[in-house]
């Protein structure tokens, strides 16, 4: 344990039981981001596994601050002891203040600086600078062949949007293409609870998914809660969605070969296009490719109830996004809201539904997937019982990220070849 003496700006408190799932930082690492380091000051990690967590936490301090990690026994790890060992540590490290995300009871050690709190504790515009921190578990941007920044109309203003093609702009055709031939185009919502995120926070994940699916991939950004609660998002990415499939051409696209995809709450808005397109013939959409996704806010899931607090994302975190984004009285049963609670899913595109256990969003989105395929969809139905809410979008630190995506780029090339032999 440290010595009394030592002076520590942050304690990172995990209960070791938790912290390691196959050797990924799936359950804890994306709360990393949320501490900001800032020059000289030190991040402690104690529990078990410290050597591995200390890696990942040295990769987000990087040169601001410095690591220590003390290694405690398993069976030190409950919630009776954790509370001993870190009143120690809390009496070690006042004044100067202690980091503890999850449970954060009065019988619980320690206290939480206002601008290191979970998204729960953290008002709107604090929540979308800790997230913003996460960049640093993504990894380096991939290169591709062009990046192009744009707004397209929405209904209330223009939304800023950003697009990529892909590194080898080659046709799913097969080689010998110009590089300039046309490609499929992947409309991007990024994910944020319909609160948090932009195009820079998706622009890392969206290189690699476009190299990945070999599509130009389109990422908008929506408005967000609680400036414009909902529907704004909803409409917003419909506007997006039908403009980008309008002027795919332009774009070096293939207006026959649209696809949405989104993270998240981004998947909450990208299956809900897809129901919208459907009822209303525009756009003609090939692909729908759901990361996460939360599709029905007015059930009880017991992924839910298993993961109340801790995490990247908890239903705590959930509550307080839901309460940002939704005006007044609200039914939480609108398919524009809950997709999964529309009467109807046939006729829909091929879909990637990608899941995560340690995940409250996990059941809700393996329960999509169930209903699009007795809808007689066609489903991808890619299950990670290792991984937490947000792993895709940290494959700096989560080297199963690479093989998932890999996953979904062929499927998406298939799913796309198809859409051209049907439209030939």
């Amino acid at each position: 344990m440290p010595n009394p003496s030592v002076s520590q700006d942050v304690l990172v408190q995990l209960k070791g039981a938790e912290a390691i799932n196959n050797g990924q930082p799936s359950l804890h690492a994306l709360c990393f981001a949320a501490l900001r380091v800032r020059a000289g000051e030190t991040v402690v990690h104690i529990g078990t596994g410290t050597g591995y967590y200390t890696a990942i936490l040295g990769v987000l301090t990087g040169s601001e601050g410095r690591v220590e990690g003390y290694e405690i026994e398993q069976d030190l790890a409950n919630a009776s002891l954790v509370r001993t060992h870190g009143a120690y540590l809390r009496r070690a490290l006042e004044p100067e203040g202690v980091f503890v995300f999850g449970d954060e009871r009065p019988d619980r050690v320690g206290y939480v600086p206002d601008d290191r709190r979970i998204f729960a504790d953290l008002t709107a515009a604090r929540a979308r600078a800790a997230v913003a921190a996460g960049i640093a578990l993504q990894g380096e941007p991939e290169p591709v062949a062009e990046v192009h920044e744009l707004t397209v109309p929405g209904p209330g203003g223009p939304l800023p949007a950003r697009t990529y093609r892909p590194a080898t702009a080659v046709d799913v055709d097969g080689p010998g293409q110009a590089d300039r031939a046309a490609l499929p185009v992947l409309v991007y919502f990024h994910g944020g609870g319909f609160v948090l995120g932009d195009l820079d926070l998706a622009d890392r994940p969206c290189r690699a998914l476009a190299n990945a699916t070999g599509a130009v991939v389109a990422s908008v950004r929506y408005r967000k809660a609680t400036e414009a609660p909902f529907p704004a998002a909803v409409l917003d990415a419909q506007a997006a969605a039908s403009w980008f499939a309008e002027h795919a051409d332009e774009l070096g696209g293939d207006p026959t070969r649209i696809g949405v995809a989104g993270d998240g709450t981004g998947a909450t808005l990208a299956a809900v296009v897809t129901q919208r397109a459907r009822e209303c013939g525009d756009p003609v959409l090939a692909l729908q490719l759901l990361i996460c996704p939360a599709v029905d806010f007015a059930g009880q899931w017991r992924s839910r109830a298993e993961y109340l607090a801790g995490g990247p994302l908890s239903s705590a975190d959930l509550a307080w996004f839901t309460r940002h984004y939704l005006p007044g009285q609200c039914d939480l049963a609108d398919p524009r809201l809950s997709p999964l609670r529309a009467g109807d899913l046939t006729g829909l595109p091929p879909a990637i539904v990608v899941t995560a256990g340690h995940d409250p969003l996990r059941d809700e989105g393996q329960a999509y997937a169930a209903a699009l395929r007795r809808a007689d969809v066609p489903v991808l139905d890619c299950r990670n019982e290792t991984m937490a809410h947000g792993f895709l979008a940290m494959a700096g630190a989560v080297d199963h990220a690479a093989t998932v995506l890999a996953a979904i780029g062929d499927r998406a090339r298939e799913v796309f070849a198809t859409a051209v032999s049907a439209t030939r």
